[in-house]
C-alpha cells in the first residue's frame, strides 16, 4: 500500500490510489461544504440557490397547511393601539418616549390564558427592553416568568427588562453580510444562546440539546444555523384572517370575556403574539414576519431537520467521488466539463431540497474547478517553468 501517499496529480499513479485519493478528496469537498452550510453568515449565493429551487419546485400552500393554521394556531396581532412609553438613556436619564405594546392590555389577556393552562405554548414575539418602562411592569414580568410553555425573544443588542425573563427567553436574530442583507439562515445557537425556536423545541419535546462549545447534539448531530425551506408558506392576507387583534377595542368589545368563554378557541393551540403588519423580513419567498420565521424554524425542528442528515450527505459525498476521481483519471473534455459540475450537483442540491436539505451547489462547483485547475497546472508545468524561463 506504499503507493497510497504518492502524488495524487500524477497520472501515472495506479488506480487503487487514485481510489483512494478521490475519496479523500471528496470527503474534504464535502465536509467544506457542510461546514459553510452550517454557519450562521449567509454565503452570498445561498439566496439566489433558493429563488431558483423555488421557481422549479414552488412551496405551495396545501389545504394541510391552511387546515394546521386554522385549527391549531391563534394569531393575537399586537400591531395596533400603541402607548407611548419611556425610554431611559441610563437608570437615571430619561430619553425620551417610544411607541410600544400595550403592556396592560398584554397582561390581561395572558392572564386569561394563565386561568386554564389549556393553551400548547405561547409564542409571545414582544421585546421587553431594560431601557424601555411603562407602569405595570412588574406585574406583567411575574406572570410571564410563572407561565408555562412560553418563549419571548431577547431584545437585540439590548439588555432584558428582568432577570427573571431570561429563562423564558430565546434568540430573534440573524447574520447578515454586505453581500446579502436579507434574512437567508436561521440560527438555532447565537453566542452560545438557544433560539426561540430551539427553546420552543426543548420545552415540547422534553429533550435537552447538549452542547459542547460550537457543537450541539440532539442524539445526532445538530446543525449550527439552517437554511429554512419554510413548511408554512407566508400567505398575509389568510393570517390576517385567522388574525385577532390586541387592542383597546377588541378588549372592550369582549375579546377576553370570548376567550373565557370559549374553553376550545385556545385549547391546545400555539398562540401567536406578534406584530404582522411591521415586523417583515425578506426572505427567498418574498417577506415572512418574524414570528412566522421563529414557528417555521420550530416546526422545522419538530420534522428533525435540524440534525444533519447522514442520507443526504452520503449523496452529495457519492457525487462528489463521481467527479473528482474522473478530474484525477482525466476522463473528461475541457472544454465542456466546467459546465458539468454545477448542472449535476445542482441538480442533487434540488432533489435534496426537496428533502429540506440545503447545501451550496456553487461553492461546491467552485472547489472543484479549483481541484481541476491544479490538475491542469500540474500536467502542464513543464511546458509553464519552459516559458517562465524563456
Amino acid at each position: 500500500m506504499k503507493y497510497m501517499w504518492c502524488n495524487p496529480f500524477n497520472r501515472n499513479i495506479k488506480k487503487k490510489a487514485k481510489v483512494a485519493w478521490s475519496v479523500a478528496i471528496s470527503l474534504l469537498i464535502a465536509v467544506v461544504v457542510m461546514v459553510f452550510s452550517d454557519v450562521e453568515i449567509p454565503i452570498s449565493s445561498d439566496k439566489t440557490q433558493l429563488q431558483w429551487f423555488n421557481k422549479l419546485a414552488p412551496q405551495c400552500e396545501s389545504a394541510q397547511d391552511r387546515a394546521f393554521m386554522r385549527d391549531s394556531m391563534l394569531f393575537i396581532d399586537v400591531h395596533y393601539d400603541k402607548v407611548m412609553a419611556l425610554k431611559m438613556a441610563s437608570d437615571t436619564i430619561p430619553d425620551g418616549y417610544e411607541p410600544i405594546t400595550d403592556r396592560l392590555l398584554l397582561k390581561e389577556f395572558l392572564d386569561s390564558l394563565n386561568s386554564r393552562k389549556n393553551y400548547k405554548y405561547i409564542v409571545l414575539d414582544v421585546f421587553f427592553e431594560k431601557s424601555i418602562r411603562q407602569n405595570g411592569d412588574t406585574a406583567l414580568f411575574n406572570l410571564i416568568a410563572s407561565m408555562d410553555n412560553i418563549v419571548i425573544p431577547y431584545p437585540g443588542e439590548g439588555e432584558l427588562a428582568d432577570n427573571r425573563l431570561k429563562n423564558k427567553a430565546g434568540v430573534a436574530m440573524y447574520g447578515t453580510t454586505f453581500l446579502e442583507s436579507d434574512f437567508v439562515k436561521y440560527p438555532y445557537f447565537l453566542k452560545g444562546e438557544k433560539s426561540m425556536a430551539s427553546k420552543m423545541y426543548e420545552d415540547l419535546t422534553k429533550r435537552k440539546i447538549k452542547s459542547y462549545g460550537f457543537l450541539h447534539f440532539d442524539k445526532l448531530l445538530v446543525r449550527n444555523s439552517a437554511i429554512l425551506t419554510f413548511r408554512l408558506p407566508n400567505n398575509k392576507q389568510y393570517v390576517s384572517r385567522l388574525s385577532v387583534v390586541l387592542g383597546k377595542d377588541s378588549i372592550h368589545n369582549n375579546t377576553i370575556s370570548m376567550f373565557e368563554s370559549y374553553e376550545d378557541y385556545t385549547k391546545d393551540k400555539y398562540i401567536l403574539i406578534g406584530d404582522f403588519e411591521d415586523d417583515r423580513h425578506a426572505t427567498y419567498q418574498g417577506t415572512m414576519t418574524g414570528t412566522m420565521i421563529n414557528f417555521n424554524a420550530y416546526l422545522s425542528m419538530m420534522d428533525g431537520h435540524h440534525r444533519y442528515s447522514i442520507v443526504a450527505f452520503i449523496v452529495l459525498w457519492g457525487v462528489l467521488f463521481w467527479f473528482t476521481y474522473r478530474i484525477l483519471e482525466r476522463t473528461y473534455e475541457s472544454s465542456w466539463f466546467i459546465f458539468q459540475y454545477p448542472f449535476w450537483l445542482g441538480f442533487i442540491c434540488f432533489v435534496l431540497y426537496r428533502f429540506n436539505e440545503v447545501y451550496d451547489v456553487l461553492l461546491a462547483s467552485l472547489l472543484l474547478y479549483v481541484l481541476k485547475v491544479s490538475v491542469d497546472l500540474y500536467d502542464n508545468k513543464d511546458k509553464i517553468i519552459k516559458k517562465l524561463n524563456e
